[in-house]
């Protein structure tokens, strides 16, 4: 039985069997479901405007035939009357194009909960229409699909500012203006702005409640632990917004890089296995396929909160973050709808819904952060992410991608 949420107007087309590398059937709008949405309506509209248009044109022939053969006062003033009454009620200007409802077309890579609620609330504020297109990728792998043209929507919602820094980078993406707000968080607003920061979260340590976690709660050190062999996963940097913030965390914690490459080595000696989203690694640790592994704190939280998974959540010390974004992209069909999207994403009641239902953690100081983050974890950015230097993560992100990729990966 679906929910009334779920009977939205909204409701996503979800790509199923789409991976990591499986996107043939994802083509340009002129062949997508959206394009062809707009053209039946249009089609349809104009079908209904030339039928009344015909049937006006009937009825004012038969009135004229009935003034000549009935030349009587008042039957002429009568036939007079309903041929003014049908002309200037008939929708001879009628402009159907512009008659279509607004629309707007979203890539999500945010989970489906938080994406529909969203949207909701939008169209509930705006009446502007959404299709939202989740793409089971990842968020990296999106964003390369938007490089090479084989995805046209309207935005990118979701994924960290890195992901949307290779668009903006590229192009791809178009600055955005947005009307001052004093209650916004901007520290992380880019200079382009052509991303928009919407939500943070924290990179966490995933683990089923063995033996050995009830004892201690594990750290990073437990991912190499020669014990936890065939029992670990990991976001792939390749393809994720988590594998990417995993992999410059281990980089930068360390007093050295080439020390968190030793790190990373073990890991990929291991035969440790490199998941095409981050929470396929919640998924497989919920499933006891493996033990440990790394996700984002607020999937895992939600995830066990509305599917009562048998899972742990430990933010560790020095761990690193994501500034989640949205990017309007040089498709945008209807930019200022697409602008207004964006400004409400930044909105307090946006917000709210990024907070409760996505448990991330919110980019205003009027709306509270969800309750499982500590005092410490309030605001991200604070001593204990002082290592964690986003610039060089945005700078260098996509040569220790590839180092990754020959040297970790490949070899295995």
């Amino acid at each position: 039985m679906r929910t009334d949420a779920q009977r939205s107007s909204c409701q996503s087309t979800v790509h199923r069997g789409v991976a990591a590398v499986g996107v043939a059937g994802l083509v340009s709008p002129s062949s997508s479901s959206y394009g062809s949405t707009l053209l039946e309506e249009m089609a349809l509209t104009v079908a209904l405007v030339l039928l009344l248009q015909t049937l006006t044109g009937f009825v004012l022939l038969l009135s004229l035939q009935w003034l000549v053969r009935r030349p009587d006062r008042i039957t002429r003033w009568a036939a007079l009357t309903l041929a003014l009454l049908l002309v200037t009620a008939a929708p001879l200007n009628y402009d159907p194009v512009g008659q279509v409802p607004r629309s707007i077309r979203i890539l999500s890579v945010l989970d489906t909960d938080t994406s529909d609620a969203l949207v909701r609330a939008f169209e509930a504020r705006t009446g502007i229409r959404c299709q939202v297109d989740p793409l089971q990728g990842g968020a990296r792998r999106s964003a390369e699909l938007l490089l090479e043209e084989r995805l046209q929507p309207d935005l990118m919602l979701g994924g960290t500012a890195e992901i949307h820094q290779m668009l903006a980078a590229a192009g791809v993406s178009l600055p955005v203006d947005l009307t001052g707000d004093p209650a916004r968080i901007t520290d992380f607003d880019p200079a382009s702005r052509r991303f928009t920061p919407i939500y943070a979260g924290y990179l966490a340590l995933i683990y089923r409640p063995v033996t050995d976690f009830s004892v201690q709660t594990p750290d990073w050190g437990a991912l190499i632990d020669p014990e936890r062999i065939g029992r670990v996963s990991l976001p792939s940097p390749a393809s994720t917004s988590g594998g990417v913030v995993f992999l410059a965390t281990q980089l930068l914690r360390q007093p050295e890089a080439e020390r968190g490459w030793q790190y990373l080595g073990i890991l990929g000696a291991a035969g440790v296995p490199w998941e095409a989203r981050s929470s396929d690694v919640i998924t497989k640790i919920a499933g006891g396929e493996a033990d440990l592994g790394v996700s984002w704190a607020h999937d895992a939280w939600r995830r066990r909160k509305r599917d009562r998974l048998p899972i742990e959540v430990v933010i560790p010390p020095r761990t690193g973050y994501e500034i989640g974004a949205v990017s309007a992209l040089r498709w945008a069909r209807d930019l200022p709808a697409t602008r207004e999207f964006i400004q409400f994403l930044t909105s307090q009641e946006a917000q709210q819904i990024q907070a409760e239902v996505g448990l991330r953690v919110p980019l205003r100081t009027d709306v509270a952060t969800p309750g499982y983050l500590g005092p410490g974890r309030a605001t991200v950015g604070g001593p204990d992410q002082a290592f964690y230097d986003r610039e060089v993560v945005l700078r260098e992100q996509g040569a220790w991608v590839q180092r990754w990729s020959d040297e970790i990966d490949a070899p295995r």
